[in-house]
């Protein structure tokens, strides 16, 4: 069986894990944005030894989640629907952050079977 490029869908809708009416709709992950939002969220902390760069590891998970979820369906703020806003994104990443990494882990664990999938046929 050949790779069809076509079978290559643009974004990944990914459904809460205990509610299918919650879907987030995804971007696939972006080697290149990933590097951006990596070197733009590296801090440098000076040390006995001179200075280390490092990431601030939840802000570039943040920056990833607000930058990846491109809409959603069933996300409700007090009965209402919640528009799908970057302010939102930040809102609902610091108030539901285990829902936002489940999010995020399961973009890239379905974006991995898929590769498996590829490389094998």
């Amino acid at each position: 069986m050949a790779f069809d490029l076509a079978d290559v869908q643009d974004q990944v809708v990914v459904e809460h894990p205990s509610d299918p009416s919650v879907k987030f709709t995804c971007r696939r992950s972006d080697p290149h944005m990933l590097t951006k939002l990596y070197r733009a969220n590296k801090i440098t902390r000076r040390t006995r030894k001179g200075t280390e760069e490092d990431v601030d590891a939840g802000k570039f998970q943040e920056d990833q989640w607000v930058r990846t979820v491109i809409s959603w369906e069933g996300v409700l703020m007090s009965k209402k629907a919640l528009d799908c806003t970057e302010e939102n994104k930040r809102m609902i990443f610091k108030k539901a952050h285990n829902l936002a990494a489940y999010v995020l882990n399961e973009l890239q664990r379905i974006e991995d079977e898929e590769m498996e999938y590829q490389e094998k046929n």
